[in-house]
């Protein structure tokens, strides 16, 4: 796959509220006469042919001009609009530049519960079936509307659509209510959720309408398609619209970007003959949870039962990839130990590998289900390490899940169910004078920060992140995450290093150094407005990073004593840690993949944790 412009596949106008401007008095009075539906035309550079193709369409069937709602991008496009079609009664809108930040615009401008249908403005003709499977004119428009949004009604739909290409031998004299792709030329949605609500709101630029049908799906479990009429249109002509420079790449991404993220509906159409990629929607009577997907299924009513039960868990993700063996690490099963003796969890360990002797109550998932391995493979084989490929998977596994991510260097001190809130982010301690001596023991000193907002003094960290699925916050950062990886890849390209030690070419002291996490996510949290949630480091990071390698290399492996007074046992602090009235809820044994520590640092660790009483065996 080709990553060019892979960052531009979302829109840059998210999931967020907007303050949208009212109808004037005349078009709310008209508005109120129109008893069932508006029809709402997102248009782009086409002032002078929109007339000539939709509007022409929707005049040949008597469809009043107070009913359509033209949604153009600028200013200048708007006067363009407003001087072509003065005085015929149209309202012509000023929304955003992009199509599908069009159609999202449009949901929030017409009311909650509204029939509203959409229709792109390059529609030549509308056409039926006949009984000979052959086509004809469509009859009329006004009673395939009102039949759609009954049937939608009927099913419990919020989306119906027409079929996709003017064609009697393939059309059908009825309607479907399994999963179909419902193409964005012509369709109706009952406007029955806002933005961010639940609503069917599409996120990229490129095959927006295949989003939307599975959006739609997911949702609803039905989609009413009418296979018996459809339309004539202008695909990949003229200005405007699908034909513009870099469209090929775009869809590309776009492409990719929906088989990765539900793989159990999408699938490549290798047989259509097309300069563009082509994809088609399986066949589906039912929703499909992608975890269904994996290797193992629960057949019994007590895996069923036990399956539902853990749904109401809280859900921790966790990502690892073995470089040589396939057996965990001691380190990485003392995480796992750590979060699933808490009866409060659920623990997913996300790997594209069939990792051996997993631990007890840790389901082992297909990480294939957020993207797909051939993709994340090809980065590593260009030289992507595997930190960045991670970043990508936790922000897949948040949005396709939500809950909570942790790194595989993460000990849990106590359940995350306790912490009740949306949003959580890490931060990391710092130096907070001009020494470099630290303090051994952050925990009882930091600067108190409870209650308040992030300071921007302690480093983010995305260590240990918790986000609700489908959010606009994790919209963001995976476009930006997978943008930083089509950045990376063009720097190898170019003889440029990005491991441990190098971002961009320039070292590890520089603050924008190869921690995407940490310089990327700020600013996504920033932009959202979430600084609130990024806790102090006392919360999920309470040891500095070279205090967590001395204490466990040094203070576990040599309980006796010596001449710095770190090498003394560290059983006391990890007590207080572990208080009821400690705000620690883990700590990280930072340097864990770097450094090899002594078998017995895991078994005392491990000792001491399970003094928590809360723990089951």
């Amino acid at each position: 796959m080709s990553f060019t412009n892979v960052a531009t596949i979302f829109s840059f106008s998210k999931f967020v509220r907007l303050e949208l401007p009212l109808f004037n008095p005349s078009a709310q009075k008209q508005m109120e006469n129109l008893e069932d539906w508006v029809l709402a035309i997102p248009s782009y550079r086409r002032s002078d042919k929109i007339a000539r193709n939709t509007l022409a369409v929707l005049d040949h069937y008597d469809v009043e001009p107070e009913r359509i709602f033209i949604f153009v991008g600028t200013e200048e496009e708007k006067a363009a609009y407003d001087q072509s079609l003065e005085g015929r009664g149209y309202h012509i809108v000023l929304g955003k530049l992009a199509l599908n930040d069009k159609r999202n615009f449009i949901l929030d401008y017409f009311p909650r519960g509204k029939h509203i249908v959409m229709m792109d403005d390059d529609i030549k003709a509308l056409k039926q079936r006949t009984d000979d499977r052959k086509i004809e004119p469509l009859h009329s428009l006004k009673e395939t509307i009102t039949r759609g949004f009954q049937l939608a009604k009927e099913h419990g739909a919020s989306l119906w659509g027409v079929y996709p290409c003017a064609n009697g031998y393939f059309m059908t004299p009825n309607y479907s209510t399994d999963l179909k792709f419902v193409i964005g030329t012509f369709f109706g949605i009952i406007n029955t959720t806002a933005r961010g609500e639940g609503g069917i709101c599409s996120s990229l630029c490129d095959k927006d309408d295949y989003e939307r049908s599975i959006l739609a799906w997911e949702r609803d479990g039905v989609i009413v398609r009418l296979n018996d009429v459809s339309m004539q249109h202008t695909f990949y002509t003229g200005n405007g619209g699908l034909n513009e420079p870099g469209r090929i790449e775009k869809q590309e991404a776009a492409v990719q970007w929906l088989i990765d993220t539900w793989p159990q509906y999408v699938r490549r159409n290798t047989r259509r003959k097309s300069n563009y990629p082509e994809i088609l929607l399986k066949r589906t009577k039912k929703r499909i949870d992608a975890k269904s997907t994996s290797s193992v299924t629960a057949t019994s009513k007590n895996a069923v039962s036990k399956k539902n039960a853990t749904m109401t868990k809280t859900t921790i993700h966790q990502f690892w990839h073995a470089k040589d063996s396939l057996e965990i690490p001691e380190f990485l099963r003392l995480s796992l130990w750590s979060f699933a003796t808490f009866p409060q969890h659920r623990v997913i360990l996300w790997s594209y590998q069939k990792l051996e002797e997993m631990p007890e109550n840790v389901e082992l998932r297909d990480a294939s289900e957020l993207v797909s391995r051939n993709r994340t493979m090809d980065w590593i084989d260009q030289g992507i390490v595997l930190e960045h490929v991670s970043d990508v998977i936790r922000l897949h596994a948040l949005w396709r899940y939500g809950g909570w991510w942790v790194d595989c260097d993460t000990i849990a001190l106590k359940p995350f169910s306790g912490y009740n809130k949306p949003y959580a982010f890490q931060t990391m301690p710092v130096r907070r004078t001009g020494s470099r001596k630290p303090s051994y023991f952050d925990f009882p000193t930091l600067t108190e920060q409870e209650g308040q907002e992030w300071d921007g003094k302690d480093r983010f960290n995305g260590g240990v992140m918790k986000a609700p699925a489908k959010s606009a916050f994790l919209k963001d950062f995976i476009e930006d995450a997978e943008a930083n990886v089509h950045r990376m890849l063009e720097g190898l390209k170019k003889g440029k290093s990005f491991g441990r030690d190098s971002c961009e070419g320039r070292p590890l002291k520089d603050k924008n150094n190869w921690g995407m996490m940490s310089w990327a996510g700020k600013q996504v949290v920033k932009k959202h407005n979430l600084q609130p949630y990024v806790c102090p480091p006392k919360v999920f990071h309470p040891w500095r990073t070279e205090i967590s390698q001395t204490m466990l290399r040094k203070r576990l492996s040599r309980p006796t004593g010596g001449p710095y007074p770190w090498y003394g046992s560290i059983e006391p602090d990890i007590a207080t840690l572990m208080q009821e009235d400690s705000p620690a809820y883990c700590l990280c044994i930072t340097g864990a993949t770097k450094y090899t520590y002594e078998s017995n640092t895991f078994n005392a660790l491990k000792k001491m944790l399970f003094a928590s009483s809360s723990r089951q065996t």
